[in-house]
């Protein structure tokens, strides 16, 4: 971090401002967390929370539990219950939607910490037997109830999530919150390969005189840290704030959709925003559609006959969580050297270049290298995606733009994620796997776009 956002940062905190506002400013900005988390931590000195441990300790738990249940050996378990490629694909994209708009629902919804911490704790443990549940289903070869435990499962980790973090975003935190919070993805990567490993070596699980399916194993192990953290998080005492009584949840479900039109046609009067949104929406169902399919191919096509089907699945994701904790210090480098335009299309080239691996050259060392490629490339699009609306936009429009981007990008799901299922579907995941990255070559040339109108509003100006 340069001397002059330095002075300008711990000048805005000895003024009274919210270390927290300036902290999202400056990430927006392209600034790494844990230089703004030095800086403001030299200068900000909040009290010490009596719960910031148990959150620690709910937070590692709730890493270990999603290592564990990670998307890509769900998709497998999907696939083996009896699912078709078809209905994996439309499952995930409503599972992704339902995510989103809960999540928007919950953090426009306000009542007491009491309130929050006991609805966390319900949608918590209901998260955790739906992980077992899956495993039920699983046996049973039962794909519908599969399909409905993965949607509800959806909604209710939105709501266990966000409702806590109302509660934990209060805590001043301390130093094994700050580690999890820049190095959770180590842990997660551990338990990647332990499931790996385990499911490949432990052929079921003998209970009672039963041989279970392996999966009972892994998602039992995630059930298990999950309610661990539960347990943990109810010993927490928040303090007590404001009661909102009477905030029913409906109002807040109906502002949610209507968030979502007056954004649209917000940001669709202006040709620099309209394209940019548009972007996003290509990316994020690329994002979907992949993120559906990436394991289930490694699975099925592509894995290593010396470290087996789910380690190779394993390896591969594990070589993405690692590449993400230094990925953004790459973009961040990289688009202060060549700038924004040029780093949003370089970022965005380098993504593509992951689904076209599969397409070109499906072996677990390509695969690999195409993976680690793709997480910095989607790391540098990210950071320079959010320079270049800082540039564009005021702050005002900025801040509606961030906050709506999440729905707008997630809505198009319902026309996008039957296409690119059914393209799997009819014509093989290769396929669809090209097709995806074509989406991403072509948003390059829009990004061209948004540089030609962006110098002809300047030159206007």
């Amino acid at each position: 971090m340069d001397d002059g956002a330095r002075k300008e940062i711990e000048k805005r905190v000895n003024a009274g401002e919210d270390p927290a506002v300036i902290k999202s400013e400056y990430v927006a900005k392209g600034f790494l967390e844990n230089e703004l988390d030095n800086v403001l931590g030299k200068k900000a000195k909040p009290k010490s929370d009596p719960n910031a441990g148990k959150y620690a300790a709910k937070d590692f738990f709730d890493t270990v539990g999603y290592g564990f249940s990670s998307q890509q050996f769900i998709n497998i378990f999907f696939l083996q219950s009896g699912a078709g490629i078809f209905l994996i694909g439309i499952i995930n994209a409503v599972k992704t939607l339902l995510s989103v708009f809960t999540s928007t629902v919950v953090q426009s919804y306000h009542r007491n910490s009491a309130y929050n911490k006991r609805v966390a704790i319900i949608a918590g443990i209901l998260f955790s037997l739906s992980m077992i549940l899956l495993g039920v289903s699983l046996e049973m070869k039962n794909y519908w109830a599969f399909s409905a435990l993965i949607l509800i499962s959806g909604v209710l980790v939105a709501i266990f999530g966000d409702f806590y973090l109302k509660l934990r975003d209060k805590s001043a935190g301390n130093a094994v919150m700050r580690f999890l919070s820049k190095y959770g993805l180590i842990v997660t990567a551990a338990a990647l390969i332990i499931t790996g490993f385990s499911l490949d070596n432990i052929p079921y699980l003998a209970i009672s005189g039963m041989h279970l399916n392996n999966s009972f194993l892994v998602l039992g192990i995630s059930a298990l840290a999950f309610l661990l953290g539960i347990l943990i998080f109810a010993l927490a005492r928040p303090e007590q704030d404001v009661t909102h009584e009477h905030d029913s949840v409906f109002p807040h479900i109906y502002g949610g959709l209507a968030k979502i039109k007056i954004a649209f046609q917000a940001f669709m009067k202006d040709k620099l925003t309209a394209i940019m949104i548009t972007s996003s929406i290509l990316v994020a169902s690329v994002q979907v559609l992949g993120n559906s399919y990436f394991g289930i191919y490694i699975f099925q096509n592509a894995s290593h006959p010396g470290l087996g089907n789910y380690m190779s699945v394993a390896l591969v994701f594990t070589v993405a969580a690692l590449t993400s904790l230094f990925g953004p210090l790459i973009s961040r480098i990289n688009a202060r050297a060549y700038g924004k335009f040029p780093m949003l299309a370089f970022g965005t080239t380098f993504m593509a270049i992951m689904p076209l691996t599969y397409y070109y050259n499906p072996n677990i060392i390509s695969i690999s290298m195409g993976t680690i490629v793709g997480v910095i490339g989607g790391a540098i699009a990210g950071v320079a995606h959010g320079l270049l609306i800082n540039d564009l936009l005021h702050e005002t429009e900025r801040q509606n733009y961030f906050s709506s981007l999440g729905l707008l990008s997630t809505v198009p799901y319902i026309i996008t994620a039957p296409i690119g299922a059914y393209i799997a579907y009819k014509f093989g995941l290769p396929a669809l796997f090209l097709a995806l990255g074509i989406v991403l070559l072509a948003v390059v040339f829009l990004y061209f776009s948004v540089v030609w109108l962006h110098r002809k509003h300047k030159t206007m100006i």
